[in-house]
């Protein structure tokens, strides 16, 4: 099902005894297409839980629930509690009214996003649209196992980058699409560094990150959304980050179940979750495969690298893994090593997607950890990294809704 134009992406409706703030949330999403938006003058827990009770019983679709501090945070948590277990899909945003709200006991109320004082119209705004994304997400699940699904498949998220060898620039690809998918799609793309011992994704995006791999899969984060997303690295562009553990010996530690409950989380969270991986393959990178719509395969034109990845295509299909859609890149391209294009090709037997060309520009952006596709000043080696990104951009969104009427203003 896909999402016509000027059709939105969900219902979201807001509760608040404050008339100001009813109409501001009125003005920022009326020109907004991707929001259906609706409001709700309460004064107490039960004209809410009235109110609330209303909108779930007319709305079958997507539904994003904004709900300010006109009511104790308690009685806030109760009623979210009671719309989480009715409507699991739906997406609850707290305003609380202070910066110290208790953000654990509303992650277990089922509240998926907090807005603190002095939250501005844009924070208001990317809130309400990155919630109304994920929630979206859940809702075409739910419809999915309604209509027979055996298992919900979160693989349309999910983008694996391999090598069969090290040291072709694999990473530089991954940084890259990422940055340029983070710019068609804003706070809804993730890296993850899965080269989990020596790993270099914080470098190359000029990144000091406070939490790893190691912490998300090891401390609270694992258990609390609202944790995980605070323990994600935020680069320039919006790009979320996973690291790689900081010290290798940390790798050792790591499961590969704990990694794959991770992705999962990821993927039903983000529209893009992109996966840089170790060169050849280990069970984190196979488990990312198995989870991935697609995989982007890194090579440089000489003969071991174009061998491996000959190889690594007859492994994963013997493995009938990553059968889906596979992109050839070709890095590093217009080095004399004596191998032509057209050997490539044949020795491949697979279509090559980008020939990116040998550039000093390519070697600066990676030592100044700037992507090429943050710049604004591009050659081709921008262009065919971009000519990637829109490959591998999703044309096709999840499933049509159709706005109820009659909801109050």
């Amino acid at each position: 099902m896909a999402i016509k134009n000027n059709e939105a992406i969900a219902r979201a409706v807001f509760f608040s005894g404050d008339a100001v703030k009813r109409a501001m949330f009125d003005a920022l999403f009326n020109a907004e297409p991707q929001i259906d938006a609706g409001t709700f003058n309460i004064s107490t827990s039960s004209e809410l839980t009235e109110a609330l009770a209303n909108q779930l019983s007319k709305t079958n679709n997507p539904l994003v629930v904004v709900i300010d501090d006109t009511i104790a945070d308690a009685e806030v948590f109760a009623l979210s509690k009671r719309v989480d277990e009715l409507r699991p899909d739906a997406g609850i945003v707290w305003v609380a009214s202070s910066k110290k709200a208790d953000a654990v006991a509303a992650m277990q109320a089922g509240i998926r996003a907090i807005l603190a004082p002095p939250a501005d119209d844009a924070s208001v705004k990317a809130t309400v649209i990155e919630t109304a994304l994920a929630a979206r997400k859940r809702w075409e699940s739910v419809v999915a196992n309604t209509a027979g699904a055996q298992q919900v498949d979160t693989r349309g998220a999910g983008i694996t980058i391999i090598s069969p060898k090290g040291g072709v620039g694999k990473t530089t690809v991954s940084t890259n699409i990422a940055v340029g998918l983070a710019k068609k799609a804003p706070n809804q793309v993730v890296l993850v560094d899965l080269d989990i011992q020596f790993g270099d994704v914080s470098s190359a995006l000029g990144l000091k990150p406070t939490h790893t791999l190691m912490d998300i899969v090891k401390g609270p984060a694992k258990n609390d959304l609202l944790v995980l997303k605070s323990f994600l690295s935020e680069h320039e562009s919006g790009l979320r980050v996973v690291p790689a553990p900081l010290a290798p010996e940390e790798a050792s530690l790591i499961t590969v179940d704990e990694v794959t409950n991770l992705l999962k989380t990821l993927m039903n969270e983000f529209e893009y979750v992109i996966i840089d991986t170790a060169p050849g393959f280990n069970e984190l990178t196979l488990a990312a495969l198995e989870l991935s719509a697609d995989t982007v395969v890194v090579s440089e034109l000489d003969v071991p690298s174009i061998r491996g990845v000959r190889k690594a295509l007859d492994v994963l299909q013997a493995l009938n893994i990553a059968g889906n859609k596979r992109h050839i890149v070709m890095n590093n391209m217009g080095r004399d090593g004596g191998l032509k294009m057209a050997d490539a090709r044949k020795l491949i037997s697979e279509p090559v997607e980008a020939e990116i060309p040998s550039s000093s520009k390519v070697m600066y952006s990676t030592n100044e950890g700037v992507p090429l596709l943050s710049r604004a000043k591009r050659g081709r080696a921008a262009q065919q990294m971009q000519k990637l990104v829109d490959r591998l951009t999703r044309n096709v969104k999840p499933g049509a809704y159709t706005p109820n009427e009659g909801v109050v203003a």
